[in-house]
């Protein structure tokens, strides 16, 4: 049924067990890669405003070319190599019913939506890699980002607006596709959903692909970490002056 009821040999009961409320936080612990996002943008924001907050204010410029340089040069190396490492060695290094015995023709097909950060915008079936949606949408989030930072620095009250002009379309994709595709909003209340597995298993993957995967559904916890970087960086600067005076 669900891959991960594969290793149980009575799946009926596994799916009672697994529709108890106490189980609701691990089963919905795809959301829990919400708290990277949130971190990623804490972390890129800080180091700036920090070295905003450090320069002359009427010197500083943001650092365009090394901003994107650095960071494709960081990231993509290492992550076409366990690309490629997948694509052609892995399938030889273990057997089983879920383990694939030949070379994934996906990656050999698609490996340039991976290293142009755009595998996200691929279907389920076509993505090398599934996991690697995260690393698409941090990497377009990033992109993106000095569009906040920038403002928010040197003009806060536009700068939150932008913020929350993205928050409400966030959370507005998120009801608009939900509700017109008729998405499942969960993982909840599964021994119900899989009287019917077909349209259950539909549901689930058309709220991956038009939900889960989607920069513009993803990125409400990076804009949060951006306006926390803010928050402390400033109170920093407001404490650092009390205790100068």
């Amino acid at each position: 049924m669900i891959p991960f009821l594969s290793g149980y040999g009575n799946s009926a009961e596994t799916i009672t067990l697994i529709d108890h409320w106490l189980f609701q936080v691990i089963l919905n612990g795809f959301y829990s890669v919400d708290s990277f996002f949130l971190l990623s943008g804490f972390l890129v924001s800080y180091v700036i405003f920090k070295m905003f907050a450090k320069s002359n204010e009427d010197k500083v410029q943001f650092p365009w070319l090394s901003f994107y340089i650095h960071r494709y040069i960081r990231l993509t190396p290492v992550y076409m190599i366990v690309l490629g490492f997948y694509t052609t060695l892995m399938a030889y290094l273990g057997s089983g019913p879920l383990w694939n015995l030949k070379d994934d023709p996906k990656c050999i097909a698609n490996w340039w939506w991976n290293a142009l950060y755009i595998n996200n915008f691929q279907s389920a079936a076509d993505q090398c890699m599934g996991w690697a949606w995260y690393l698409a949408n941090d990497m377009q989030f990033y992109v993106i980002s000095p569009l906040f930072l920038i403002t928010l620095w040197w003009v806060p009250m536009i700068g939150f607006s932008l913020l929350a002009f993205a928050f409400i379309a966030n959370f507005s994709s998120i009801f608009a596709l939900t509700y017109v595709y008729n998405l499942i909003p969960g993982f909840g209340n599964i021994a119900e959903q899989v009287q019917n597995l077909t349209v259950f298993l539909d549901r689930w993957t058309n709220k991956f692909n038009k939900v889960y995967v989607r920069p513009y559904t993803r990125i409400g916890p990076y804009l949060v970490g951006i306006a926390l970087a803010y928050i402390i960086i400033k109170r920093k600067e407001k404490n650092s002056g009390k205790l100068s005076l």
